[in-house]
């Protein structure tokens, strides 16, 4: 609350007597929408509504990957992957010598072991712990990490739980999980087969959002969020656009008949979150994790110039120009790759008496004639020319990113797993550009064209509630679309 008081009398205006905090806020996050996705209506429902809140058009991720781990940690602590160390959707643990997910809980399986710092709803709970905090997905990392370290409840759906499914991070498994996942499994259900096909329809057709939209109304009512003047969060990501886009690519006929069921469920969500909390009770954000890359072979994607490289053969080339550069007869320099990291076997230096860091800025420029390379980065020599610099640096991380940092060139898709459809990742308008809305009776409405990042999310809702959440660097608290009563507000229902 100081800090919106202060903002009140920078504008030349006491703050209000009686102003009344939301009570509740509802994050969504729709997984790889694109900013352009707002405009594909006609939308007859929740995206209608959703628009006419506060729109920003220029709306953007600034770190890499743009993927669905490191975008959903961006999205509630405003912070960057150099800060929270997540820096994909998993990444090579030296000390393990394997891959570790995101989401991956030494202790309880899956929790935020791995999140560094603390998210708006951690801040908001240590203000006043009788505000509670709830987050679900279809994916375990949107939901986790959403969530932060101190939420009341999160769930996301699990392929072998047959149902939605929690971890002990989280307290008891709630007693009511077990009967609803059982509901989810009754004839004419979404999960009545309990067969692979059944799964994936859910994942890649609107079944997969309005089973999400059906947990929304539970976990409304079974933590009575938005129930009194204690804010309450509920973040939502739903998952299933990210599946149609990979699978069918964002501009096809399979993406427009999502996004139009979307439209409808989104409807349903706000109907019920204002049954809970009162229209004047609740204010919504609507953005996403990341964005998509045509097609390659489609109208869009030759427009883009888009092509796909076998990941298997780019990596090969990597590993043959290292070894060009240092031969290690029966070794191999690559121990590890995960766009844009490469992790490389430092204890080779050693035995062939390398200069370490010189040996990397070698190595940086060799790769260049990598086909597919745009750009190498060696973590601490950031090009100061560089455009895209500051995006890598801000998403380096020492114990968990590679030894070089690799920025394909626009419209180069590693397609070994995608030999069809598309994917993200890239620091590119197409990857980064994604829908950004506030809407709600604490936001002005209107079309806000000046750039924003989505980690000005967390500050701009920190401003709102009164709560000391700076900004991180780049990032900024829109008070431009705040709305700021100069007379005592009623209070909310």
């Amino acid at each position: 609350m100081r800090r919106l008081a202060l903002l009140f009398v920078l504008l030349g205006a006491g703050p209000p007597a009686a102003w009344a905090a939301p009570r509740l806020i509802l994050v969504i996050s729709v997984d790889q929408m694109r900013a352009d996705f707002l405009d594909r209506g006609p939308y007859q429902g929740g995206l209608k509504t959703l628009k006419e809140g506060a729109v920003f058009t220029d709306a953007h991720h600034v770190h890499v990957p743009t993927e669905t781990g490191p975008g959903h940690s961006v999205i509630l602590t405003g912070r960057f992957p150099a800060t929270t160390g997540i820096v994909g959707n998993d990444w090579y643990d030296r000390a393990l010598g394997r891959r570790m997910y995101v989401v991956e809980d030494s202790v309880h399986g899956k929790g935020p072991e791995h999140l560094q710092g603390y998210t708006l709803g951690d801040a908001l709970k240590a203000k006043d712990p009788l505000s509670k905090v709830v987050s679900i997905s279809l994916k375990d990392r949107s939901a986790i990490l959403m969530a932060g370290k101190r939420p009341d409840a999160v769930l996301w759906l699990d392929r072998k739980a047959g149902g939605f499914a929690t971890s002990g991070y989280y307290g008891a498994r709630p007693a009511w999980l077990d009967a609803y996942n059982a509901m989810l499994k009754t004839p004419g259900a979404p999960l009545d087969s309990g067969t692979t096909e059944q799964f994936n329809n859910v994942l890649t057709t609107p079944v997969g959002d309005a089973m999400l939209r059906d947990l929304v109304k539970e976990v409304l009512e079974r933590y009575e969020l938005g129930h009194d003047e204690h804010t309450d969060i509920l973040a939502v990501s739903f998952s299933a656009p990210d599946y149609v886009g990979h699978e069918f690519g964002p501009d096809s006929p399979e993406m427009g008949v999502q996004l139009a069921a979307l439209d409808q469920v989104l409807a349903d969500v706000l109907t019920q979150a204002e049954a809970r909390a009162g229209k004047a009770g609740l204010d919504v954000v609507l953005t996403a994790d990341h964005g998509v890359l045509p097609v390659p072979e489609s109208a869009q994607g030759r427009q883009l110039k888009a092509r796909r490289i076998s990941e298997a053969r780019f990596l090969a080339a990597v590993e043959s120009t290292m070894q060009t550069l240092a031969p290690v007869p029966g070794r191999r320099w690559l121990l590890a790759a995960n766009f844009p990291h490469l992790y490389l076997d430092r204890s080779l230096a050693g035995p062939k008496k390398l200069d370490w860091p010189s040996f990397l800025n070698q190595a940086a420029k060799a790769l260049l004639g990598v086909d597919g390379v745009a750009q190498v980065y060696v973590p601490g020599a950031w090009p100061a020319a560089d455009p895209y610099s500051d995006v890598f640096q801000r998403s380096y991380f020492p114990d968990r990113s590679g030894d070089l940092l690799v920025r394909l060139a626009p419209g180069v898709l590693p397609s070994d797993d995608y030999a069809v459809g598309t994917s993200h990742g890239a620091p590119y308008e197409y990857d980064t550009h994604v829908a950004l809305v506030f809407w709600g009776p604490d936001f002005k409405p209107g079309v806000y064209k000046a750039k924003a990042e989505v980690a000005d999310i967390a500050p701009t809702l920190g401003m709102l509630l009164g709560l000391d959440y700076p900004a991180a660097a780049t990032a900024t608290a829109h008070a431009e679309a705040l709305v700021l009563p100069t007379a005592p507000a009623e209070a909310k229902p």
